[in-house]
């Protein structure tokens, strides 16, 4: 019974790497002399000798999502008895994964060193949250670095997975320090190079050639309010043009509204967004309808407007939020969405450049998935731009892991990434991964910024999550000798 509260404790302790995973803990005097990514190093030493890995996950989870109640109780409608039963199952659900690695690290440790076998392990189970059943692999490791930009610059050639593998090395090296001195001593060598290179890399960042001044919305309208979008679209719709001219008056050159800011559902097929006539050209999100085979299915979309009123694009969501936007195995389960008036949504599946600015859109959930923006990079998009609403969240640590998760998409793309939020956080990210330019949360704002035009490519965007594929490659080896084991002691005994 000790080893499991304690269990619970350090893997609620890790989860104060993220910001404000406590309301009113993440900053402050405590975290100018002790870096928070520093809770996380600890529990990923845990976790690497092996004790307890569901509780850690359950501590985890538990701190890291408890702001899901928010979306549930507040604004999707969810009486308590339902609300927290469901919290609970996706948190065991999260926490299940991390009592898969010690598993797994023990099949990897045949094939390769047990520091490596451990990353190995936490990147298979990153890589098995984000695709099977319900994908979710919301708290990614490198998420909790994104102040640490030098060492960020590693997603530029690996991902924001070769980052996390960082992270599972530093807890193996802490974990096992007394045991393999030398090898520890190694890792702490190979993180200081990675440091130093990601410095240099920070000092020579390259200057952009082409230019354009983004103003991104930030309407904060309640959550409630837009549950009634439609009573209220006079009022919506106003809010947004007016903060669409202020965007005009302070030089933008192009207008960024949040996902699904327009009220109600415009026609798919419209070609023309009246008010935005005369004004500059805009993104626009909102929740519309796609036609296939005679049926109209819903998406959660963004449109590319001509400063004319003229459509020139449209993107649709592609990663959708399980049981909020879509409901895995919905006929087979009989369950219903957590958010049920947003549970009928299809996902998209071209990411394609929208508008003239081939700008790379990603509608919220989209951000998390590096797969999305590198092929929003492989095709073009010159810069990437986020469409979100966190306000679902409150004021919570929501919104705040929400965007250090672009700080990844940016390092990994060489891109520029603005993000306009409903209720904050709207950001603007160089492709270094630093914020230039932020609101903050509870605020009606626009927010402007000068960001490049890049046609680059960085070597992830090329080859993709390669360090994944030899971390899932590794631990099938290491299964594959396993039953070679098994079979071979079979035969033996038959023999004997």
């Amino acid at each position: 019974m000790t080893r499991i509260v304690f269990g619970l404790m350090v893997g609620a302790l890790s989860a104060l790497a993220f910001p404000f995973a406590v309301p009113g803990f993440g900053e402050g005097p405590l975290f100018e002399w002790l870096p928070r990514e520093v809770f996380l190093l600890f529990g990923a030493a845990y976790l690497y000798r092996g004790r307890e890995p569901f509780a850690a996950g359950l501590g985890f989870f538990a701190v890291l999502l408890w702001w899901l109640s928010i979306a549930m109780l507040r604004y999707g409608g969810m009486p308590a008895w339902q609300a927290m039963p469901a919290l609970v199952l996706l948190i065991a659900y999260c926490a299940a994964y991390w009592a898969l690695i010690p598993r797994l690290a023990a099949l990897a440790v045949r094939i390769v060193h047990p520091y490596l076998a451990f990353a190995a392990a936490v990147l298979t189970v990153d890589w098995l949250r984000g695709w099977v059943i319900a994908a979710f692999p919301w708290g990614e490791w490198s998420w909790a670095m994104a102040r640490d930009l030098p060492l960020v610059q590693l997603a530029a050639v690996g991902g924001s997975h070769a980052v996390t593998a960082v992270v599972a090395l530093c807890g193996a090296a802490i974990g096992d320090l007394r045991g393999r001195p030398w090898s520890s001593t190694i890792v702490g060598l190979f993180v200081a190079l990675l440091h130093l290179a990601g410095g240099l890399r920070l000092v020579h960042s390259r200057g952009d050639v082409e230019t354009l001044r983004v103003g991104l919305l930030q309407g904060n309208i309640a959550q409630d309010i837009k549950n009634r979008d439609l009573d209220n679209a006079v009022t919506i719709r106003a809010t947004y043009e007016d903060l669409t001219k202020r965007a005009q008056d302070a030089g933008a050159q192009l207008a960024v509204w949040p996902e699904a800011a327009w009220p109600g559902r415009p026609d798919p097929r419209i070609v023309l967004f009246p008010f935005a006539t005369g004004t500059i050209p805009t993104i626009i999100g909102a929740a519309t309808l796609r036609f296939e085979d005679g049926n109209s299915q819903v998406t959660n979309s963004a449109f590319a407007v001509n400063a004319d009123g003229s459509v020139a694009g449209r993107y649709d969501k592609i990663a959708l939020v399980p049981f909020g936007e879509y409901v895995p195995f919905a006929r087979l389960l009989a369950l219903s969405a957590i958010v049920p008036q947003m549970g009928e949504m299809r996902a998209g599946r071209h990411t394609d450049p929208i508008g003239a600015t081939r700008a790379g859109a990603m509608v919220c959930y989209d951000g998390i998935f590096p797969a999305i923006s590198r092929g929003l990079a492989l095709r073009g998009a010159r810069f990437l731009v986020n469409l979100t609403n966190d306000a679902w969240y409150g004021a919570s640590s929501g919104p705040y892991q929400h965007r250090d998760a672009y700080v990844m998409r940016a390092v990994e793309t060489d891109r520029w990434v603005a993000r306009a939020t409903n209720t904050g956080i709207s950001t603007v990210i160089d492709p270094r991964g630093r914020i230039v330019g932020e609101t903050a949360l509870g605020e009606e704002t626009v927010l402007t910024g000068d960001i490049g035009m890049r046609d680059t490519t960085t070597p992830y965007v090329r080859v993709g999550d390669v360090i994944v594929w030899l971390a899932l490659i590794t631990v099938g080896l290491g299964f594959i000798r396993l039953i070679d084991r098994v079979a071979l002691r079979r035969h033996s005994a038959k023999v004997e």
